[in-house]
């Protein structure tokens, strides 16, 4: 037979663990797979104790092996290392409260908990994940202090199905409220640049990127991570053209690439402009990304701009970053004034192998030599992101051994060749194409379009040299690609998340300013507006008013109503004419 009635201690218990579970899966990706499963033994073991109604493990036994835990976990924090321990330890001492006997104050420890586990995975990330997690733990836990209250009054009460949907629905409606008010404390509360806590989102940082120096093979190392590195709201363009730049390396040691300021003026710049609004992933290093060539910045306070065409801060980027680019779509630009020692620079210890290959692809101009070098690479290399050469003569085994590489490979080489044929150049690092999401209108740009090209000064100019065999690298680069292709189903959830990022994450100091400023111009202008208002129009708004009032009354208190409470309230409301009133404190059989 079917029970038509729940027990209050059933719902209690449920939504405690379903509490605890939402915690737990907001720092899911975030913790060892070891504490997972620590996790979900005592949430087992948690369940089977409580339906039980026996806890073999002593109340002293747990609380101890949660604070030995504790000083544990605290004495691995470090100054790159906060978060982490803190997640470890609040999902042992959620473990610890499941094990437990539970009267109200651990039910109450237990919903605390799961708060500081959500509130410790906004650190890392917040994204739509965050939200999701952030609404559902919202709702279950005003239900479930509500419950709760009922709960330590009488332990034994029940609900019927029908009375329970009806004070679940009661009860929902007030975080439901809340929402506006939040939306409007979210929008006036003062925003700062300086987050109290922006020291602790070095754990978001990711763990591959770009630096100052860059060893051959670290590219590959970079390839191999599909994570996303920024977003590029723009316009579409043909894809040979986005070359989105990060740094430039103009010191080679024979095995690394390192960078030295340059110092050179550029003299002038053609192409179509574009502008692009990016948001940048923490990456861990202290460069911005933008379209080659660009020219400016925006909305980016510390912003440095160097003379090669190149932008960074001075501090390195640990947080989600939002700027604006303007670029110049051009192979070429002209400059002025280079350091041609610095561009001209060979180690000292270079193979005379490489040297002597440099003087046969040497052609009849500097232009002739740089075709040389591109038909020399097309000719007898191939692109792979496997079995590459390592070590200190990792370009000469490139070159005459491997003869396979990824595009710091084909980089190093041609810089080096035109060089040894006194033609000065640079190594420029960042990365290349893109996935257009035709829905939100923005590149997806990930870890997976790392990439390395040339730059060569001729007749005063610096010019693009790409040698990378192939328009977009080789075949198996297409294929590995492809295997970590982005869905339609994956586009729309990063289109849900580009838009949280823009509007929600980003929403700062300057926002507010602009929407205050806007709220100013609309009241400035409706002075200066004559309003011709008609007593028709009025009647009909009021009237709207009056039956969006009714309609609210019904809905609220008679909907949620059961039938004896409306058949009580009308006897009360008749009795209340003849003079009767109830009083407060008076039971129903004594009135």
């Amino acid at each position: 037979m079917i029970k038509d009635y729940i027990k209050i201690k059933d719902i209690v218990f449920i939504l405690t663990y379903t509490v605890a579970l939402i915690g737990y899966l907001s720092v899911f990706r975030f913790i060892s797979p070891i504490f997972s499963l620590i996790l979900l033994i005592m949430f087992i073991s948690g369940v089977y104790f409580d339906r039980k109604g026996n806890h073999p493990i002593p109340r002293f036994v747990l609380n101890g092996i949660g604070i030995s835990f504790m000083f544990f976990e605290f004495s691995q924090i470090t100054v790159d290392n906060i978060v982490i321990p803190i997640l470890n330890t609040l999902i042992i001492l959620l473990g610890v409260k499941l094990l437990e006997p539970k009267e109200f104050r651990d039910f109450m420890q237990i919903y605390t908990i799961s708060v500081f586990l959500l509130a410790s995975s906004a650190l890392l990330s917040i994204d739509m994940l965050f939200l999701l997690f952030f609404i559902s733990l919202f709702f279950l836990i005003v239900i479930s202090m509500v419950v709760l209250t009922y709960y330590s009054e009488d332990k034994n009460l029940v609900f019927t199905k029908e009375n329970f949907f009806n004070f679940l629905i009661r009860v929902s409606l007030i975080p439901v409220l809340s929402i506006p008010l939040t939306v409007i404390l979210f929008i006036i509360l003062p925003r700062t640049d300086y987050p109290l806590f922006d020291f602790l989102n070095n754990q978001g940082r990711a763990k591959t990127g770009f630096s100052d120096t860059v060893q051959l093979g670290d590219v590959s190392r970079i390839q191999e991570n599909n994570t996303v590195v920024m977003r590029v709201n723009m316009k579409k363009i043909p894809q040979n053209q986005l070359y989105w730049r990060g740094l430039t390396l103009n010191v080679f040691t024979g095995s690394m690439w390192l960078r030295k300021l340059p110092i050179e003026k550029f003299t002038e710049i053609k192409g179509e402009p574009v502008k692009q609004t990016i948001i940048l992933e923490p990456y861990g290093d202290k460069y911005l990304f933008g379209l080659d060539k660009p020219i400016k910045i925006e909305n980016m306070k510390g912003t440095v701009k160097y003379s090669d065409l190149t932008f960074g801060l001075y501090k390195p980027v640990y947080t989600r970053k939002k700027y604006k680019v303007i670029s110049y779509l051009t192979d070429e630009y002209k400059a002025k004034s280079i350091d041609r020692k610095l561009y001209l620079q060979i180690p000292p210890f270079l193979n005379p192998e490489i040297k002597s290959l440099a003087l046969r692809l040497k052609g009849k101009n500097d232009y002739e030599t740089v075709k040389n070098i591109k038909d020399f690479f097309l000719k007898n290399f191939k692109y792979s992101l496997k079995d590459l050469p390592k070590g200190e003569n990792s370009l000469y085994k490139f070159l005459f051994q491997y003869k396979r590489g990824n595009c710091e490979y084909f980089a190093s080489a041609t810089a080096v060749l035109l060089r040894l044929n006194g033609i000065p150049s640079r190594v420029v690092v960042g990365y290349r194409g893109g996935k257009y999401n035709e829905i939100g209108k923005y590149y997806i740009v990930r870890q997976i379009d790392a990439h390395s090209w040339v730059e060569a000064y001729i007749d005063d100019k610096w010019i693009r040299i790409d040698t990378t065999p192939s328009i977009v690298y080789s075949r198996e680069l297409n294929r590995y690609k492809e295997e970590k292709s982005i869905s339609k189903v994956q586009l729309i959830v990063d289109t849900l998340n580009y838009y949280w990022i823009n509007f929600i994450i980003n929403y700062d100091f300057s926002k507010q300013k602009e929407l205050i400023k806007g709220i100013g111009s609309v009241l400035t202008k409706t002075k200066n507006i004559n309003f011709h208002i008609e007593i028709k129009n009025v009647l009909i708004l009021i009237s709207v008013l009056i039956l969006t009032v009714i309609f609210i009354k019904f809905i609220f208190i008679y909907k949620f109503k059961s039938q004896e409470e409306i058949i009580l309230e009308k006897f009360l409301n008749r009795l209340k004419k003849y003079g009767y009133i109830k009083k407060d404190f008076e039971g129903l059989e004594i009135f």
